[in-house]
């Protein structure tokens, strides 16, 4: 229907009550007809549903006034707002009030009570522990307890050790070949192993556990164990921290070594010397050359351009890397003839890369080049010459005071390595010269 004045006088003569009529163009709004019938009450009243506590829709009833209390256009502008809030999902109407909702209500207005009282009473702890918190800075501003600062740690460790024992030990009193080993074990194994630790943590079962990690080769081993244990006794003078901790490998076992003890015999001599004349390389003679003299292969290495033979010998500059003291060889003239032919300098890899095809083309096996210094020794004692002969013409130590005394002739040692050489050279099938005849003067006539 349409409520204009006359519209809504009219409803006064229906008998029926409880009656609602839609209102044209609001959807939702009616005009409500209660009371009894000749004393009717109009009442405008908004209809709209919401989602129920069950997730179902809810019908609620809103009533925004009687008639002719409330007109028309007044509740036409109300209209909009409570649409625009029934939409929101706004409940406009308080629910009913039944006996179940009054005893929710009176519950929650108990539990409301409730948290007020628990709030008073956490509220009076905060009150007490602020006041306990307040006393106890008094206290702490009166004692004035302000911890000292802790001392900054600066025990060195391992690593700061081993460079110093390497710098000062190692570089000025050690030969270059001992430096690279040094150097070469301390960055493979000793820092990455135990580098980092202080040298008040370097106990010995750390130590004990490092060693055994490298008995898979026991040469290595027992070496790291002989530098530990200088770098300790070395540093232990200049550190006093050391000084009061005892050396960490004391006590740890050698591994057992198995000696070398490969040499040539005279077939395989035969062998190599055929391999050698089909291959006669600068490198491979280089080979030859410390077959024939029994010399380091140091001796190779450091031979340069002005490297001479003066009365059958070849001297070098003391301090020279590889010679591990012996600063002289004997060369037979087998030797010296073939000397020309090697091309210096000899790199280590290089005559090594050499050796390999040599030896696999002789058929040895793993016949290292120190195993020919090896066989040269051992033939010469097969020959019957004296063992420590050949330590000298090895450069072997013999010991200090018994090298001063019991210093042998030259020419005795020289015909000692002339005799192994030209054997040698015989199973190689190398040449050897001929001696240079010398002029005799003749006796003048009586």
């Amino acid at each position: 229907m349409i409520p204009t004045p006359a519209n809504l006088k009219a409803l006064d003569g229906i008998a029926k009550v409880v009656q609602r009529f839609p209102i044209d163009g609001q959807p939702g709004l009616v005009i409500q007809i209660t009371g009894r019938p000749g004393a009717p009450i109009l009442s405008w009243v908004f209809r709209y549903r919401i989602p129920g506590p069950d997730g179902k829709p809810v019908q609620v009833n809103h009533t925004l006034g009687r008639w002719p209390e409330r007109s028309w256009p007044q509740v036409k502008a109300e209209m909009i707002d409570l649409r625009a809030k029934a939409k929101a999902g706004v409940r406009l109407a308080p629910p009913r009030l039944t006996r179940e909702s009054a005893f929710e209500a009176v519950k929650a207005a108990a539990a409301k009570v409730d948290r007020s009282s628990r709030i008073v009473d956490l509220l009076q702890v905060v009150r007490e522990t602020e006041a306990e918190k307040v006393g106890i800075r008094a206290e702490l501003a009166f004692l004035d307890r302000t911890p000292p600062p802790v001392p900054e740690d600066t025990t060195p460790t391992v690593k700061e050790i081993a460079e110093r024992w390497y710098i000062g030990h190692v570089k000025a009193k050690n030969q270059p070949t001992t430096q690279a080993w040094q150097r070469w074990a301390l960055d493979k194994h000793v820092l990455p192993g135990i580098g980092d630790l202080k040298i008040t943590e370097a106990t010995r079962s750390k130590v004990f556990a490092f060693l055994d990690g490298l008995a898979s080769t026991p040469v290595t081993a027992n070496r790291t164990k002989a530098l530990l244990s200088k770098l300790w006794t070395w540093s232990e003078a200049r550190n006093d921290v050391m000084a009061s901790l005892p050396n960490p490998t004391r006590g740890w076992e050698r591994h057992a070594e198995q000696p070398r003890e490969r040499r040539l015999s005279e077939a395989e001599i035969v062998t190599l010397g055929k391999a050698y004349r089909k291959s006669p390389s600068a490198l491979n003679t280089a080979v030859m050359f410390i077959l024939l003299t029994g010399c380091r292969e140091g001796a190779v290495f450091a031979m340069n351009e002005e490297t001479k033979v003066e009365d059958s010998l070849i001297r070098f500059a003391p301090g020279m890397p590889g010679l591990k003291g012996c600063r002289r060889i004997y060369v037979p003239p087998v030797a010296a003839a073939i000397l020309a032919k090697i091309e210096t300098p000899v790199l280590k890899r290089s005559i090594w890369r050499s050796w390999s095809l040599l030896r696999t083309s002789a058929e040895l096996g793993d016949v290292s080049i120190h195993d020919l210094r090896r066989t040269w020794a051992s033939v010469a004692v097969d020959m019957g010459h004296d063992g420590e002969v050949v330590d000298v013409l090895q450069g072997h130590s013999v010991g200090k005071i018994r090298a001063t005394y019991q210093v042998r002739a030259d020419e005795g040692l020289a015909k000692v390595a002339v005799e192994v050489a030209n054997h040698l050279a015989g199973l190689l099938g190398i040449a050897v010269p001929k001696p240079k005849r010398t002029k005799t003067a003749k006796a003048p006539v009586a």
